[in-house]
C-alpha cells in the first residue's frame, strides 16, 4: 500500500462541474494517531471539506456579481433619450408638412394666374389708333381693387356665343380665376386677387393698383409661420420685430405680356 501523505490537512480533488482541480482542506477526526496508514484502512468518523478559493474562483464570483443587468436609472435615461428623439422627429415632420403645403399653394396660385393670362390673350379689345393701326387693349379686365367684381357667378355664363360680349367673357374669366383660388385655398388663407396696373407690391389691405404701370395679375394670401420662419423674416427685414401675428402675407405677381 502507498504511504499516506505526511500532511493530511490538504488534498487535491477534481471538480466534476468545471473540470479543474480545487484544493480542499480536509479535517479528519477519530483516526488512530499511531498508525500512519490509518487513512487507507480505518473508517473516518467526520470529514469536513472546506474549499480553498483561489484567484480563479474570486474572479469568477466577481464577474457574476457585476453581470446584474440594467439598473432603473439606466432605463430612465434610455427612455428620456428616446423621447427627445421622437419629439425632434415629430417637429421635423410638422415643419416639412407646412413647407409642402406652402409650396402646393404657390403652385396653385401660379397655375390659376397663368390660366387667366391665357384667357386674356384670347379675348383682347381691338381698337384703332389715330394712324388707323389696330391696337390691342385689355381694359375690360382691369380692376380698381379686390372688390371690383361680384363674388357670385356672372348672370351671363357665355354658353350662347351670340349673346356673349367681350366684357361678359372677361367677367366670366375673372370669376373663374378667383373662384378657383377660393376653392383651392382654405378660408384661413384669406386669398385676394386683382388685375390692374401698378408697380407697388400688393398686400391684404392694398392691391397696389395705381392706374399706371405694367398690367399684372396680383394675388395675396396668408399662411401660418412657425417660430424659426418668423424670426428669419425679421432678420431679413421682411417683417417687423414687433409683429405678434403668427400669419405672414404671401404675394404672387404675374406681369401680363400679350
Amino acid at each position: 500500500m502507498p504511504a499516506a501523505p505526511e500532511n493530511l490537512s490538504t488534498i487535491l480533488l477534481r471538480a466534476p462541474d468545471r473540470g479543474s482541480c480545487a484544493a480542499l482542506r480536509v479535517q479528519i477526526s477519530d483516526l488512530p494517531s499511531h498508525d500512519p496508514h490509518a487513512l487507507q484502512y480505518s473508517p473516518v468518523s467526520v470529514l469536513l471539506f472546506t474549499p480553498l478559493r483561489g484567484a480563479r474562483d474570486r474572479s469568477w464570483a466577481g464577474s457574476a456579481s457585476r453581470q446584474r443587468g440594467f439598473s432603473l436609472l439606466e432605463v430612465l435615461i434610455a427612455m428620456f433619450v428616446l423621447l427627445v428623439g421622437l419629439l425632434a422627429l415629430a417637429g421635423l415632420q410638422a415643419r416639412t408638412l407646412s413647407q409642402t403645403r406652402d409650396t402646393e399653394i404657390r403652385s396653385l396660385v401660379a397655375l390659376q394666374a397663368e390660366s387667366l393670362a391665357e384667357a386674356m390673350r384670347a379675348n383682347p379689345l381691338r381698337q384703332l389708333d389715330a394712324n388707323g393701326a389696330t391696337v390691342l387693349s385689355w381694359a375690360h379686365y382691369v380692376e380698381s381693387g379686390y372688390a371690383s367684381h361680384d363674388a357670385s357667378a356672372p348672370a351671363n355664363s357665355c354658353r350662347d356665343a351670340a349673346g356673349c360680349s367681350q366684357q361678359n367673357l372677361a367677367a366670366l374669366d375673372l370669376w373663374t380665376f378667383k373662384s378657383g383660388l377660393a376653392s383651392g385655398l382654405a378660408a384661413g388663407n384669406a386669398v385676394q386677387a386683382a388685375v390692374c396696373r401698378g408697380s407697388a407690391a400688393p398686400s391684404q389691405d392694398d392691391p397696389g393698383c395705381r392706374g399706371s404701370g405694367p398690367l399684372s395679375i396680383r394675388v395675396v394670401w396668408s399662411s401660418r409661420l412657425d417660430g424659426k420662419s418668423r424670426q428669419a423674416l425679421v432678420d431679413s427685414g421682411q417683417r417687423a420685430a414687433t409683429a405678434s401675428s403668427p400669419l405672414a402675407e404671401n404675394r404672387y405677381v404675374l406681369v401680363f405680356e400679350p
